[in-house]
């Protein structure tokens, strides 16, 4: 019996993996990222401040410092060292000047001196109007309206 000759096939798998790279770059890239909401961040009430529209441009331009029960700050659920939030802040004021408003959400369960190792680095950046955020309804309700005090 005769046999067949087979021929060999090779496929180059260089330019597949490119192809794929690039596709998972493209999707990185071009996805939506919604508004970065720390979940573990449990706010405090205050009933009596005043409410804050998410449209507001005020509000899309104040840089949003967040502190965790744990102490840990964070600026759109990224981790940053006091040096790094220090730097943050001076970019951050050098570019809007004395239209650049600053928001602290604090969790209920954190330490004052978390919070407030916050407040001193603003202090040093000559940043001295703060706001605080907090909701106006019980916890339990359905709706929570971020509010701002202590301005």
């Amino acid at each position: 019996m005769a046999r067949l000759a087979r021929k060999q096939v090779d496929i180059e798998m260089t330019p597949m993996i490119d192809v794929v790279f690039q596709l998972i770059i493209f999707f990185i890239v071009t996805v939506k990222v919604n508004e970065e909401i720390n979940r573990e961040i449990v706010l405090p009430n205050g009933p009596h401040g005043e409410t804050i529209v998410a449209g507001d441009t005020k509000v899309q331009r104040a840089l949003t410092i967040e502190v965790d029960k744990r102490g840990w700050t964070t600026i759109g659920n990224v981790p940053v060292s006091d040096g790094q939030l220090r730097s943050i802040i001076r970019d951050r004021r050098e570019q809007f000047g004395d239209a650049f408003s600053l928001m602290i959400k604090g969790d209920h369960r954190s330490r004052h001196a978390d919070i407030q190792r916050v407040m001193n680095i603003c202090t040093e950046e000559d940043i001295w109007r703060l706001s605080f955020v907090a909701v106006q309804e019980d916890r339990s309700g359905s709706g929570q309206w971020p509010v701002t005090s202590g301005q």
